[in-house]
């Protein structure tokens, strides 16, 4: 049965993060409530592999959660960074463009914010700055 309830955990956003977000908002939160779903055990398994180098594992397995869970935004932002990671700037852009249209809830503004961030980096680079 699926929970109409997850619990929230606080996130601290870095110096960088911070930094991106006062220059495209003019200032930013110290600390955001992220949402725990029944996805993020497997979400994180996936960060794991990206960051251990396996990147288009990495990348399939986000996917396959996309399939299962196609409105958490937290998969698509998570995915438009392996993206990045990858030089497939086009599909990290479409993959932060889902995520931002998929939070809706106030519980998605850590998700929303480093959605913008990765977006200001992708219009940062676009840019040759």
């Amino acid at each position: 049965m699926p929970r109409n309830y997850y619990p929230l955990i606080k996130i601290s956003l870095s110096k960088h993060d911070e930094d991106v977000l006062d220059m495209i908002l003019g200032s930013s939160p110290k600390e955001l409530p992220v949402v725990v779903t029944e996805a993020t055990p497997r979400e994180v398994e996936a960060v794991k592999l990206a960051e251990e180098g396996k990147i288009d594992e990495a990348i399939d397995s986000i996917t396959r959660l996309i399939e299962t869970y196609p409105a958490n935004p937290s998969l698509y932002n998570n995915r438009a960074q392996m993206y990045r990671l990858v030089g497939r700037d086009d599909d990290a852009r479409k993959d932060l463009e889902r995520c931002l249209n998929h939070c809706t809830q106030p519980a998605h503004d850590a998700i929303k914010m480093q959605a913008l961030v990765q977006m200001g980096w992708l219009d940062f680079k676009q840019r040759g700055e």
